[in-house]
């Protein structure tokens, strides 16, 4: 995998990840659920999680740990 794939593929999880938050915070469910998060968007939440992990753990498992510093 090139640089390049790789940081396409670490800025897609992040923009996933942004994403599914952006959306649980303005939930109408949410706000009115006795915890403040409603069942669906505490699974999307979840995901997002896994895909913050997947993006650490990415850039050492191909072998590309200079994205984790930014380095080329």
């Amino acid at each position: 995998m090139t640089h390049d794939i790789a940081g396409t593929m670490l800025a897609a999880l992040d923009d996933a990840a942004s994403g599914i938050r952006d959306r649980a915070a303005y939930c109408p469910d949410c706000g009115s659920h006795p915890a403040d998060l409603c069942d669906g968007d505490a699974d999307r939440l979840a995901r997002a999680d896994e895909y913050d992990r997947l993006a650490a753990q990415l850039p050492a498992r191909c072998g590309l740990s200079a994205l984790l510093t930014g380095g080329a």
